[in-house]
């Protein structure tokens, strides 16, 4: 299974899609060629008409862990333009819950919680990644890292996950899935990314974007495509997007901690 977090928004160039059509036949790579151009500005378009960008109204501060609302499949059928179950939020968000959120720029939370996986009966509690002291010590050269990993009590602190009864998290975000029909047509996929306070439903933020995909160039064909952010060649402005990933535009508005939890911490985050 492909990380979705790591892929997260950074799109690929058009460029590089283009590259991608030079390995085709002749014919075929002036179809495709001619259909991926076209579909840039049904894409601009799409991206326009839904308002496309970030909207920050509230970021907070030492957030400790955070609640990742909704599950997605696990295994989706990447290559099936009308098949694929909702190809924006498995692109955006992924079935992860590691405590970087797929991306360690910007640091760790110490838990992520979310509900049960994907397929699992209703009623089963919640699933909760939490960081847990390793073997490894924290030497001096992870800790003049650019971007260190957590560390509690001289030792590099790793991911674990149980099952728990009751949330922590006073945040969360979800991913809701937007694609249309007519933009499966296009290969065009997009959705809106909410981060909320759990405790009254406000909102704090929330991204909505579009891409198209590659398409039948490669065998995953959701797996990878150029975003409103990216799509520079059809004039978008990719001001409107304050972080080039999903993770990144989460820990924008839900500040991880700037330190690693301590002993004491740790044993209350891994409780129920």
């Amino acid at each position: 299974m492909i990380d979705m977090n790591k892929a997260a928004f950074t799109a690929i160039s058009v460029l590089t899609v283009l590259a991608a059509l030079s390995g085709c036949a002749t014919s075929k790579k002036a179809r495709l060629t001619n259909e991926f151009l076209a579909d840039l500005n049904v894409l601009k378009a799409t991206c326009e008409k839904y308002s496309a960008g970030d909207r920050v109204y509230e970021q907070v501060d030492g957030v400790e862990g955070v609640f990742k609302a909704g599950v997605v499949d696990p295994y989706p059928d990447w290559s099936s333009q009308f098949g694929m179950k909702a190809p924006w939020a498995n692109f955006s968000t992924g079935d992860d819950i590691y405590t970087n959120v797929g991306e360690p720029k910007g640091g760790s939370y110490w838990y992520v919680e979310s509900p049960p996986k994907y397929g699992s009966e209703p009623g089963g509690g919640f699933r909760r990644s939490y960081l847990w002291p390793s073997d490894r010590l924290a030497t001096a050269d992870l800790l003049t890292l650019s971007d260190p990993p957590p560390v509690s009590d001289g030792r590099v602190l790793v991911d674990k996950i149980r099952n728990v009864t009751n949330l922590r998290s006073e945040y969360g975000w979800v991913a809701e899935d937007l694609t249309t029909e007519d933009m499966r047509n296009h290969w065009i996929t997009g959705g809106r990314l909410k981060i909320f306070r759990r405790s009254n439903g406000s909102i704090l933020a929330e991204r909505i974007n579009f891409y198209r995909a590659t398409g039948p160039l490669v065998k995953m064909a959701w797996a990878i495509g150029v975003g409103c952010d990216n799509a520079k060649s059809s004039g978008y402005d990719a001001s409107r997007f304050v972080a080039d990933s999903n993770p990144l535009f989460i820990k924008h508005v839900l500040r991880p901690p700037k330190f690693g939890p301590s002993g004491k911490q740790l044993k209350t985050i891994s409780g129920d």
